[in-house]
């Protein structure tokens, strides 16, 4: 493969990730996170790193984060959109497990009262969103994100 560089994420973004991969043919995997919470959470992110990446099947290349404070869940996500820009062909998927207490059957004649849709590009802004309290949080990618901003 070429000596081509994929990012997904803004380095000067709060309570987001960005990640950068270079793949390779051979050599194995380089892992390289920049956190200034490193001592707290370093190992967390190097597992979440070295999981996604097995998950999708990456065997070998560079991949380097720059951690500004986002949660777990966006760091897989970012993971996977920049190794999906450097391998468009791939298929899988590297999706959390589900918690015990989220399994169950809702009836059908539940009454629906609220739905709070966040921005895709701010990842800060789901911090806080728990607070209004709504039914559901839904991360939208489509028509809150201009086509220009999308990984």
């Amino acid at each position: 493969m070429s000596e081509k560089s994929y990012m997904s994420g803004k380095p000067e973004v709060k309570s987001d990730y960005c990640v950068s991969y270079s793949p390779a043919n051979s050599g194995g995997l380089s892992i390289n996170i920049q956190s200034k919470t490193a001592i707290l959470h370093g190992s967390k992110l190097n597992s979440i790193t070295e999981e996604t990446l097995l998950d999708l099947g990456i065997k070998n290349g560079k991949i380097s984060i720059i951690d500004n404070g986002g949660q777990y869940f966006v760091l897989k996500a970012r993971i996977e959109a920049v190794i999906k820009d450097a391998k468009p062909k791939l298929s899988r998927e590297s999706l959390p497990p589900f918690k015990k207490y989220t399994q169950y059957n809702s009836s059908r004649d539940r009454f629906r009262r609220s739905r709070l849709y966040i921005p895709g590009n701010q990842a800060k802004l789901m911090l806080n969103a728990g607070i209004h309290q709504p039914d559901a949080i839904i991360l939208d990618l489509e028509d809150s994100v201009a086509p220009s901003e999308k990984d």
